[in-house]
């Protein structure tokens, strides 16, 4: 076996002349810079990554649907400069990968994030909402996932819904805004009916 730095390892494999800087100096870094391209991370997210660019592997990225997985995947692709290139294979864990690819990948679960950065994401994305309306979604967002439906809401969908609230003008959500925006977050009648009963106490009415 090789006893070459991996890093040093793919360099020559590259038919670099030189073994490129690293990308980032610290889980501290990484977040910092991820934040510049729009992607809010957490310390998990941060330490894999920073890992992941000083051994030189892949990352196997698996979790929900709509968690950011592929916006993880292109913020740090848009860190640019003369480096190893880093790669990130993304899964929706609905099918069973080969336990050859699993063992050349560092693995990464990235599940619905908390309220709080759920809170900080809609706050940089979403133009003219309120801390307090994010704070808001954020709270909802999180009940709702608790709730025993066909899908739960993605990140994106949540996104969806504060911009469709800021459109309407609204600094809270309503009993009756809730009801009337719910197929913004919910994409099955029947979990936009439990999710009304569980949240407002009352089945929704019928157009």
């Amino acid at each position: 076996m090789s006893t070459l730095d991996p890093r040093e390892e793919i360099a020559k494999r590259l038919g670099l002349d030189t073994v490129p800087p690293v990308r980032f100096e610290s889980s501290e870094d990484v977040m910092e810079r991820l934040a510049k391209n729009d992607y809010l991370s957490d310390e998990s997210i941060a330490s894999v990554a920073f890992l992941a660019d000083r051994l030189a592997k892949p990352v196997l990225v698996e979790g929900p649907a709509g968690t950011g997985k592929t916006a993880l995947a292109k913020a740090v692709a848009a860190i640019r400069a003369q480096q190893i290139p880093m790669v990130f294979l993304t899964s929706n864990n609905t099918r069973e990968l080969s336990e050859a690819l699993k063992r050349r990948c560092l693995y990464l679960y990235v599940g619905y994030p908390s309220v709080e950065r759920e809170r900080d994401i809609i706050l940089a994305r979403v133009p003219g909402i309120t801390t307090a309306l994010a704070e808001q979604i954020a709270q909802v967002v999180r009940s709702l996932r608790n709730l025993d439906l066909k899908k739960a809401p993605s990140v994106s969908e949540t996104l969806d819904w504060a911009r469709t609230l800021v459109v309407l003008g609204r600094d809270e959500i309503g009993d009756a805004d809730a009801a009337e925006t719910l197929h913004i977050l919910l994409k099955y009648q029947s979990d936009i009916e439990r999710a009304t009963k569980e949240l407002l106490g009352r089945p929704r009415p019928l157009a």
